[in-house]
């Protein structure tokens, strides 16, 4: 019962999408990694959740980042308290065409699916 504070913050009662976003960006900071934009999709802001059912906040994130920066990225995300997963994630080579040469620190265009829950 002690920390039960941790339960509400990791699934909480309402939407509290700007912590969402802050949450994304903190994890972007951390890694090093470009977000280029977000867009928050299928989110009810006013709605009475009657029967105690999970909802969920669904926030598209495009960025610019190298591979090792994203596998940091993801770590940073889901060392936070609030219970978020990436549900789809699509990686894309920025420039060049298919015959062009790639090094380790290319960048990669990446477009993910975030999903982060409340009550």
């Amino acid at each position: 019962r002690s920390k039960l504070h941790l339960t509400n913050t990791a699934v909480p009662t309402s939407p509290n999408v700007n912590a969402v976003l802050d949450d994304i960006k903190n994890a972007a900071e951390i890694s090093s990694a470009t977000i280029q934009r977000m867009n928050i999709n299928k989110t009810a802001l006013v709605y009475t959740n009657t029967q105690n059912q999970v909802q969920s906040i669904r926030v598209d994130v495009y960025m610019d980042v190298e591979f090792e920066k994203y596998l940091a990225f993801q770590e940073a995300l889901y060392a936070q308290r609030r219970i978020k997963n990436i549900v789809s994630t699509e990686f894309l080579k920025d420039g060049g065409g298919q015959n062009s040469i790639s090094s380790a620190s290319s960048t990669l265009k990446i477009q993910m699916e975030i999903v982060a829950y409340y009550l």
